[in-house]
């Protein structure tokens, strides 16, 4: 079973989320912000991560950024998940190597085809 580490601010985004996904059959892991994403990701096997972008204490472009540039956790995919859809930060996501970009309200669908194509992979 492949293991999704869903990173937000947002209880609600949370379990949204949880629902969809493990609906699907992914086991499912939640950070509340980049700083506790790391932790889990030094912890645990995970196969993919969804971020938001805005969070306090690290955001997902620091996240991001931090996944790549580790030996370690560079070959995991990152979607970026944001209410913020400038193209700017789009931009960014994807010099810093994000597998994927999804705009805020996300459909189930749009989460769902987002993540099983990168674990498809």
């Amino acid at each position: 079973m492949k293991k999704v580490l869903v990173v937000d601010d947002s209880i609600i985004i949370l379990r949204i989320y949880r629902h969809i996904l493990e609906k699907q059959g992914y086991q499912f892991i939640t950070a509340n912000n980049g700083r506790e994403a790391l932790e889990k990701l030094q912890a645990e096997v995970v196969d993919l991560v969804v971020t938001d972008l805005m969070m306090p204490e690290m955001d997902g472009m620091s996240l991001l950024e931090t996944i790549r540039a580790s030996d370690n956790l560079r070959h995991i995919p990152v979607i970026m998940v944001t209410a913020n859809g400038q193209v700017h930060n789009e931009e960014r996501a994807n010099r810093l190597g994000v597998n994927g970009f999804l705009t805020k309200p996300t459909s189930s669908w749009d989460l769902i085809e987002a993540v099983s194509g990168q674990l498809a992979q």
